[in-house]
């Protein structure tokens, strides 16, 4: 594959519906936040213990010796809770390095909580707490250990083709209970899984989990770079599930994540399988209801994917158009009926992502590539700018006040046809997220997620400007073909966060501090082609240096606990920063120019 998934899924438009090393003594920059659900809670807790190594590297004078005491070990069941306590002999702070996916460190109640998922099971990982008073360390590592508890029955490979640089693997995913309801287990659903030629253990390649559209089926095309895994959701339950009671009836019971189990059951087996294919580099792509099922997999799961790109999606079902919410009604139940999910909400607003991003630290860790089309009447841009029914916020604005790491497009394009002016992949000159050097993503590394940028362009506010009345079905979606004739409000094109760029190679995630090169594009491109439309490819869209915020995400050893505050400086400018409530640190307002420039916090011990 040539040209960047994201561009082949774009050009996909007209068809239906178609498709840094830590300067700690440990290599791993995995996030210590993160929660396995909606909620921060974990429910019952595993025993904890006493067992602790209390060894000490210094002393501080007068003051007792530093001993920490945990638990040298623990195993647990997939979907059991733990609630890992340690304690200190004297007051320090602790840190736990190298927490397990979707695992989340509390420093002030001093607490490892975790709920592994379904496909984390028969792994172990090894955690190490230290506790410190900037003079005095004191270190234990932790084994968690998963069972593998939930064994649905792998795929079989039913043919084996071999190309110029790759062998594809045509596979049957055999449902049982676990995958499927009652009444469908036993099926057998199509998949399939293509493995470059060139990809070694030693030197894998990333993985693409594409998920196709509506009326569509797993894309065959194979890539000489990229693991391309495509399963198949031939429910139509926009990759989420369906009723417990189906196919016999209407929808009643729970509403469970049948889809969304067979996606992770894949790929668990195709990792395991294929030592070649990079767990640390596991993304997921999609258009219409593939892009929905992306981003929802992407929020709900962020544990297992370091980034998503999602075109022309739902991102808040309850904002459905209505034929669009009959549909799902035959799955889910009416949105007045309200069947509960998984986790017990209605699963109408279950899948509700402001939700995630406002509730789980595991979703904020995501990085997450969106675009969508003003004119597209099919999945309606009321998505992008509609506030949700649930939080009050639209999706645009939960990805901004939560700090979450993203790239937002949007412009005239229809859910068929592409911008009348401006055309396909107008925001970039090539950035290519899976495969750049320098800006790279992976689950176990911390990246900066930029929000509050100056040169965002203005999407709207949700309303119409009087160019198109409002209609249920289409919003103020306008023809196709007819450039400058929607009827939503803001610019007819633009983006937030464009052109904003970092350095993995240069970070470093120390306890005391962490650090990053930060800048701003200014490359090949072009002028706005008329009144009205931003700049293409690498030009920005206005004048630098400009102002932005940064969060660091997926942080490993520069943990901040509620009200934390540290030092930073970036370029000629200095101050401090509190971490929020949860924990969370932003830098407001850094001076982003064309220049190479380090973000550097440090601790006050």
């Amino acid at each position: 594959m040539t040209a960047p998934l994201f561009a082949l899924l774009l050009a996909c438009a007209g068809t239906k519906d178609a498709p840094a090393e830590s300067a700690t003594d440990s290599a791993s920059t995995e996030e210590t936040g993160g929660d396995s659900g909606v909620t921060d809670e974990t429910g019952e807790t595993a025993e904890t213990g006493d067992t602790g190594d209390t060894s000490e590297t210094g002393d501080t004078g007068e003051l007792p010796p530093l001993a920490l005491t945990v638990l040298d070990a623990v195993s647990l069941d997939e979907g059991e809770a733990l609630a890992l306590s340690a304690s200190l002999s004297r007051p320090a702070r602790l840190f736990a390095l190298n927490l397990p996916p979707g695992a989340r460190w509390d420093e002030p109640t001093a607490t490892l909580s975790f709920i592994p998922d379904s496909i984390q099971g028969g792994q172990a990982w090894t955690v190490t707490l230290v506790a410190t008073d900037g003079v005095t360390e004191v270190r234990q590592d932790v084994q968690i250990e998963v069972l593998d508890t939930i064994t649905p029955p792998p795929p079989t490979i039913v043919s084996t083709e071999t190309g110029a640089g790759w062998t594809r693997y045509r596979l049957v995913q055999t449902t049982d209970e676990w995958l499927d309801s009652p009444g469908n287990a036993g099926r057998g659903l199509s998949a399939i899984l293509c493995v470059p030629s060139a990809a070694t253990a030693a030197d894998p390649a990333p993985v693409s989990v594409v998920l196709h559209g509506l009326g569509a089926s797993p894309n065959p095309a194979c890539s000489t770079t990229t693991v391309l895994l495509n399963p198949s959701d031939p429910d139509v339950s926009f990759w989420f599930g369906y009723a417990t009671s189906l196919p016999d009836g209407a929808p009643s019971g729970e509403v469970l994540p049948y889809t969304q189990r067979r996606v992770l059951h894949l790929l668990e087996w195709a990792l395991q399988q294929h030592p070649e294919a990079d767990p640390e580099r596991v993304s997921l792509s999609g258009y219409s209801m593939g892009g929905a099922g992306a981003v929802t997999l992407a929020v709900m799961h962020a544990r297992h994917f370091n980034m998503v790109q999602s075109l022309h999606a739902q991102t808040v079902p309850l904002l459905h158009r209505p034929s669009r919410e009959a549909q799902l009604s035959g799955l889910w139940g009416t949105m007045d009926e309200a069947l509960p999910g998984e986790t017990g909400a209605s699963v109408w607003e279950e899948q509700d992502l402001t939700d995630w991003l406002q509730r789980s630290h595991e979703a904020r860790r995501q990085f997450i590539l969106y675009k969508h089309g003003k004119d597209d009447a099919n999945v309606l841009f009321s998505t992008v700018l509609f506030p949700s029914p649930l939080t009050g916020v639209s999706w645009a604005e939960a990805l901004q006040a939560e700090h979450v790491g993203h790239f937002l497009i949007w412009d005239e394009a229809s859910h068929y046809a592409l911008d009348p002016v401006l055309g396909p992949v107008w925001w970039t000159s090539g950035w290519d997220l899976a495969t750049d050097p320098e800006a790279s993503l992976r689950l176990s590394q911390s990246f900066p997620a930029f929000s509050s940028y100056a040169l965002d362009g203005d999407p709207g506010d949700g309303s119409g400007n009087g160019l198109r009345p409002y209609d249920d079905e289409t919003a103020y979606s306008g023809d196709e073909a007819v450039a400058g004739d929607t009827g939503w409000t803001g610019e007819l094109a633009g983006a937030l966060n464009r052109g904003l760029r970092w350095d993995s190679t240069a970070l470093i995630d120390a306890l005391d501090r962490w650090s990053i090169p930060l800048r701003a594009l200014d490359g090949p491109g072009g002028a706005p082609p008329a009144s009205g439309y931003p700049t293409t490819g690498d030009l920005p869209n206005g004048a630098l240096p400009a102002t932005v915020n940064v969060t660091p995400r997926r942080v490993n050893a520069f943990q901040t606990q509620p009200g934390e505050v540290v030092d930073w400086s970036f370029g000629e400018q200095r101050g401090t920063a509190t971490a929020d409530a949860m924990g969370e640190l932003t830098i407001e307002g850094l001076l982003i120019t064309t220049e190479w420039q380090t973000l550097e916090l440090t601790r006050r011990w």
